[in-house]
């Protein structure tokens, strides 16, 4: 959608952006606090790509204030094993699955995302999120609408942050990137 609508409407690649996977990165951050027991607002964690079936979660780069994940949870009996994090991944990305057969809708939370999103441009605020946004070079990518961690300001996208996913999730990140080549292909762009 964030494709179609800087495509068609004129704007800065700057001032298009979409919702992305702001929740899905919400989501991360409160299944990582939850098995840490640590406050979520004390976790930094992203999901990229698109919103959808083939988001990355990326792992290799949660901290806790600071602090790497590993390195937090290197003498506690809560750090996350790869079936924890396997279930975690499981858990963000089935969620609104999960919500649209309990309610119907994810209505609210898209809206609490899009308020998060505008609450960052008219406070001009400089927050991290990952917004749908047009990449075009990071990673590889180009001429395409995805989720990635950007500056968001009044100026909408106020700065690029590209981020050094592992392997996997820079083959996960492409993968997603193929998915969405393809719909915009499908939808004649």
């Amino acid at each position: 959608m964030t494709y179609v609508v800087l495509k068609g409407s004129g704007l800065p690649p700057g001032q298009a952006l979409g919702s992305g996977t702001v929740v899905d990165s919400a989501r991360f951050r409160y299944w990582v606090s939850q098995r840490c027991n640590i406050d979520a607002r004390n976790v930094h964690a992203y999901v990229i790509g698109e919103h959808g079936d083939s988001e990355v979660l990326l792992w290799s780069l949660v901290d806790i204030s600071g602090i790497p994940l590993e390195s937090f949870c290197r003498n506690c009996n809560q750090k996350p094993t790869p079936k924890t994090e396997s279930q975690i991944e499981e858990t963000v990305k089935k969620s609104a699955y999960h919500i649209i057969e309990t309610n119907g809708l994810t209505n609210y939370v898209v809206s609490l995302a899009m308020l998060r999103i505008l609450g960052a441009v008219v406070r001009d605020e400089h927050n991290v999120l990952t917004v749908s946004t047009l990449v075009n070079g990071e990673y590889g990518i180009y001429d395409l609408c995805l989720s990635v961690p950007r500056v968001i300001s009044s100026n909408g996208i106020e700065r690029v942050i590209e981020t050094r996913p592992s392997t996997r999730e820079g083959a996960g990140l492409q993968g997603s990137a193929g998915v969405l080549r393809s719909v915009i292909k499908n939808l004649g762009y």
